[in-house]
């Protein structure tokens, strides 16, 4: 470690703080790999930028002239890639974060798409697993997604410094090493809304590692936890199968995906696109994936069930589950109804447009017909003879 690095490290004896920090010499090399020695930091800051300055000045030896050349071919190189790779990621051949919104990036994912992702014919693998390469692919990526969000000045140059601020931040916070740092900064931040999450995480790492990656290999149904002892449940072979199942917005059961050549030592994950293989319904799978296909396209936000009746009335997970099935169900149905209405269709043309009323009319219409498919499933619950 260098200079900063040690200091950092000095921040991990606090007490508390190693869960937070599990990790420091490797991502910290990892990221100097990536942003200072071969990225567009070097450029300003770092010993690249100290090489390069020596081997001009007056005077300098063969030997400083030599390091200062290869420290300029690592920046060319380094962010001569993340140009690159900006490139592919326009051309949709890789992918990174995906939409910032977190209800659009949920229904992408469920029709196949994967964050971080090289697209290899009809399927996404992951290349997270290429570190300290990932950092300066990923820059690109997220750089070149932000570009194209239009979230960012008009001005061509401005777009392209917030593009890559906006790629470097979430760089720092999208790794698995710094997840945990991660949520205490969050957590800091604003407490009322991060502090259940950071807790539920500190919950789920009391069960080893090893356990929960072999239930996962066991069973790679996501299980729905309610509480904490759900969550360590959820991890454990055996006891997870005692958990209903987690659903999306179409009530079909969410499972982990499958990764490129053997699932316990692959770190390459991977999805294929399509309607989703472990639906059990072959029909709902293709409607399901119409229907998220269509929100993705008009960029409408969906928020998951409830896994309450109303604010007054709570539900047991038995009765969540049902809950979500009926819910899913009428979900497909009302959506698809909407779809065939001349007048959504005359907002869709004109919101994919970019004419953003036509947009809101269209989220609100949408919004409408999910209501409308709760209200439904609720009846539904109350008639269920199970739990009616």
């Amino acid at each position: 470690l260098d200079r900063v690095g040690k200091t950092m490290k000095g921040v991990r004896d606090i007490p508390g703080m190693r869960y937070f920090m599990p990790f420091l010499k490797t991502p910290y090399n990892a990221f100097k790999y990536a942003f200072i020695d071969r990225g567009p930091i070097g450029v300003f800051y770092g010993e690249s930028k100290r090489a390069i300055e020596r081997g001009k000045l007056p005077g300098a030896s063969s030997a400083d002239k030599a390091a200062g050349d290869m420290a300029m071919a690592r920046l060319i190189m380094g962010n001569a890639t993340a140009a690159i790779m900006f490139s592919l990621t326009a051309n949709g051949e890789i992918t990174g974060g995906g939409p910032a919104d977190p209800g659009v990036r949920a229904a992408l994912r469920e029709t196949g798409w994967q964050p971080y992702s090289i697209k290899v014919g009809n399927e996404y693998i992951s290349y997270m697993g290429l570190e300290p390469f990932t950092s300066t692919i990923m820059l690109g990526a997220d750089a070149a997604e932000t570009y194209m969000s239009g979230a960012v000045n008009d001005d061509d140059g401005m777009k392209i410094a917030a593009s890559v601020a906006a790629a470097f931040a979430h760089q720092l916070t999208d790794k698995t090493f710094m997840s945990g740092f991660s949520n205490l900064v969050s957590t800091l931040n604003d407490p009322t809304r991060y502090a259940g999450r950071t807790v539920d995480d500190f919950i789920s790492s009391i069960v080893p590692r090893v356990v929960s990656q072999g239930e996962r290999l066991i069973d790679p149904t996501v299980s729905a936890a309610y509480d904490a002892v759900d969550r360590i449940k959820a991890q454990i072979p055996g006891w997870s199968s005692t958990l209903p199942p987690r659903r999306n917005l179409a009530g079909q059961v969410q499972t982990l995906g499958g990764a490129a050549g053997p699932d316990v030592l692959s770190p390459f994950y991977s999805s294929t696109v399509g309607p989703n293989p472990a639906d059990k319904n072959p029909n709902r799978a293709k409607r399901a994936y119409k229907m998220f296909q269509e929100m993705v396209d008009v960029r409408f936000s969906a928020s998951p069930h409830p896994d309450t009746y109303d604010e007054n009335i709570g539900l047991k997970p038995l009765e969540i589950d049902k809950f979500h099935q009926y819910a899913g169900k009428h979900t497909i149905d009302e959506f698809e109804n909407l779809m065939d209405e001349s007048s959504y269709q005359d907002f869709r043309e004109r919101a994919v447009a970019g004419d953003l009323l036509a947009r809101e009319q269209l989220h609100l219409r949408i919004r409408g017909a999910i209501q409308l498919a709760r209200g439904r499933a609720k009846q539904d619950l109350l008639d269920d003879p199970e739990v009616g």
